[in-house]
């Protein structure tokens, strides 16, 4: 894993690559819906760092405890990502009973983005080249139909399966399918598309 150090603090490339993610699909978000990225997008983010920062303390807690100033250097491992995951799928769920519009419109289109933006990202810095241009290729794509679901002449829900199904056919290529980040993307995943399907289910009923 690559490290950058920025004055006396220390980071992996992850990290980086997370933040300028968020940040890039949030631009190419305005720049092909028109619109700026709602809050929803964001918080979801800052709830993620927090629960997977502070959860540390939980399952850490003796270190902590001897060692407070440690949280800055350390997380809360597998256990707390997964806190994490579960603290922001319950967060867009509670956004979602609150207005379906915004996250029924943009979660497929940002979800798709970040990923695809991130793992550009992270090839790039971890210097995989072969990885980092098949990605490139799949944003591409991606960024194609984007056009055409503003038509709606493709649902989404078909092109997140779509997507979901290839980047398991990529993970069995490059990397274990069975690893932490294939969690995470099926995670994330499962739960835009739950979204996705509640969305259509409540236009149904309109």
């Amino acid at each position: 894993m690559t490290y950058y150090t920025i004055g006396n603090v220390t980071f992996p490339a992850i990290w980086l690559a997370t933040v300028l993610a968020m940040i890039g699909t949030a631009l190419l978000n305005r720049i092909f819906s028109r619109r700026s990225t709602d809050d929803w997008y964001w918080n979801a983010f800052l709830i993620y760092l927090s629960v997977w920062k502070l959860s540390y303390i939980i399952f850490q807690y003796n270190m902590f405890y001897h060692t407070p100033f440690s949280i800055l250097y350390f997380n809360g491992g597998v256990k707390g990502h997964v806190l994490a995951l579960a603290s922001v799928t319950l967060y867009l769920m509670k956004v979602f009973k609150k207005d379906t519009t915004s996250i029924g419109t943009d979660s497929v289109r940002l979800f798709l983005l970040f990923f695809f933006t991130y793992h550009l990202l992270i090839s790039y810095m971890e210097s995989e080249l072969s990885e980092m241009n098949t990605y490139i290729i799949m944003l591409s794509v991606f960024l194609s139909i984007v056009a055409i679901m503003r038509k709606k002449i493709v649902p989404e829900t078909q092109i997140l399966i779509f997507f979901i199904f290839l980047e398991l056919l990529l993970r069995s290529i490059f990397q274990s399918i069975f690893s932490m980040e294939t969690m995470t993307f099926l995670w994330i995943g499962l739960t835009v598309f739950i979204l996705q399907q509640l969305t259509r289910r409540n236009k149904g009923f309109e």
